[in-house]
């Protein structure tokens, strides 16, 4: 499954903003331009946490200078597409089965939006809804199990550090040797797999796959975040079996 659009309106340092993504994505702009926002938009509403984000003041809009023009309404939404016509059929995929939309291209989408009101005294309410290839809400009574289960099958993990890797090639990071080891190795893997993919063996992969789990627990334990940490140990004891 694919995130295949975003579309964000009054969200931190974003206006307006409609963007079609691919596989890959590489976000470049001046500053202002609201690359962090997009960021922090799918780093909130699909990180793997054990609570749904629910909005807050100072996630809604206002003009450069202004914050007593700050905007009373926002909504994100999330363009989600199988990756291939009919995959929405695999168990995995199953559970979502009442927010699949067919849409004219054979593909199905589900369409998750998420709208934040910000009523007096700076309350605020943050709405969640499946919409149809309408744009009208699906009536679910389970819509908080839904996008758990969403969230879990394309979950946004953020390495918050972007220039770590330059950190390590410069040799700037002190008294981190493993950190550095497993960055060096998953750094050589990423440039392998653009430029020389056929060259790799299974167990260069592996042992690539393997550092980039190592350098997740490396972030999830400076961020504090141990049940998440515990999560990935218990799954890569499970792929080293």
């Amino acid at each position: 499954m694919l995130l295949e659009r975003v579309d964000i309106v009054g969200f931190r340092g974003i206006n307006r903003l409609s963007l079609t993504l691919e596989q890959n994505n590489v976000l470049i702009g001046e500053n202002a331009w609201g690359k962090s926002s997009l960021l922090d938009a799918l780093t909130l509403l699909l990180s793997p946490e054990d609570k749904l984000y629910h909005f807050v003041h100072d996630d809604f809009w206002f003009p450069p200078g202004d914050v007593t023009g700050r905007e009373k309404h926002l909504h994100i939404i999330l363009t989600f597409r199988e990756a291939e016509p009919g995959r929405h059929c695999a168990r995995r995929f199953r559970p979502m089965s009442p927010c699949w939309v067919p849409c004219d291209d054979e593909f199905h989408r589900i369409f998750y939006r998420l709208e934040g009101e910000l009523g007096e005294n700076d309350t605020v309410l943050t709405l969640r809804e499946f919409l149809d290839g309408k744009g009208n809400p699906i009536p679910l009574d389970n819509i908080d199990e839904l996008a758990y289960h969403l969230i879990r099958l394309t979950p946004v993990l953020r390495l918050r550090d972007a220039r770590f890797m330059r950190r390590i090639r410069n040799g700037t990071v002190p008294n981190m040797p493993e950190v550095e080891v497993t960055a060096r190795e998953l750094d050589f893997l990423a440039r392998e797999l653009v430029s020389r993919p056929q060259n790799l063996t299974d167990g260069q992969i592996r042992q690539g796959l393997s550092a980039m789990v190592q350098l997740l627990e490396h972030y999830f334990s400076e961020q504090g975040t141990s049940q998440s940490r515990n999560r990935l140990m218990r799954r890569r004891s499970h792929d080293e079996q």
